[in-house]
């Protein structure tokens, strides 16, 4: 298993640590990182279970993704820097072992990157994603989420800060941020053409939200959503309502 351990009670440092689950012995197998985006804290496990694909803080505003083999005959579990693109973080896999990550620019953008180039790949930058053969591009669309079935996904619309503007560490959207269903998968034509408000009660024009940790249940009809920070709201701590959320079919 896989989590995000806080270094010391308040020094606002985490780091991603892999542990057998028989004995809960644990290995560090990313460099210190920032605490305090739901959106940089995301990982993804490989659908067989061999590749861990997590983000962590490269430079000042900077983050990109990085990849540990758990499978490597040498056991060497230290981790392949997969993105040189500023700003970037992990998605989900997909069924076929496709890797969606995404760019927190201005204007997002995801990316699938095939089974093969993140087995491959290393220290792609920002054109490269966007040329490299068999990647998908979903241009407007933050971190897709894929259902376990791969059949749906959950993505975000909106802005992010500019990157000479104050970002701090809990990344977060400025303008315009909200999490919708898309109700097939979203690497196939069309599929986002009528994407569905997953909090049906908040205008993201009104009220966006600024993040949220959002994950699937195993048999892709349920949602968990946790940590939800409306931007603009009078109380930030406020919660959608459940009952406004579409459910999944």
């Amino acid at each position: 298993l896989a989590y995000v351990a806080q270094e010391g009670s308040a020094s606002g440092m985490v780091n991603v640590t892999l542990a057998r689950a028989n004995d809960g012995a644990g290995q560090q197998v990313s460099d210190t990182s920032i605490q305090g985006s739901v959106f940089l804290e995301q990982m993804a496990w490989s659908p067989d279970g061999r590749w861990l694909a997590f983000a962590m803080v490269t430079g000042e505003q900077e983050t990109d993704v990085f990849v540990v083999d758990t499978e490597a005959e040498s056991g060497n579990l230290e981790p392949r820097r997969l993105t040189s693109a500023g700003r970037a973080v992990v998605g989900s896999f997909d069924p076929a072992g496709g890797l969606w990550i995404s760019l927190a620019t201005e204007e997002p953008a995801s990316y699938l990157l095939p089974a093969d180039v993140v087995a491959t790949g290393t220290e792609l930058s920002a054109a490269d994603l966007a040329a490299a053969e068999g990647v998908v591009t979903l241009a407007g669309w933050f971190q897709p989420l894929l259902s376990p079935d791969g059949a749906m996904a959950i993505a975000w619309q909106g802005r992010f800060p500019a990157t000479d503007e104050e970002v701090g560490v809990a990344w977060a959207f400025s303008e315009g941020g909200a999490p919708y269903l898309i109700t097939s998968n979203p690497a196939e034509e069309g599929a986002t053409d009528e994407p569905v408000l997953l909090f049906g009660d908040l205008d993201p024009a009104e009220v966006p939200l600024g993040s949220a940790a959002i994950a699937w249940g195993p048999d892709s009809r349920a949602l968990a959503a946790w940590d939800v920070r409306l931007a603009g709201a009078a109380d930030p701590s406020a919660s959608p309502d459940p009952s406004a959320s579409p459910e999944p079919t």
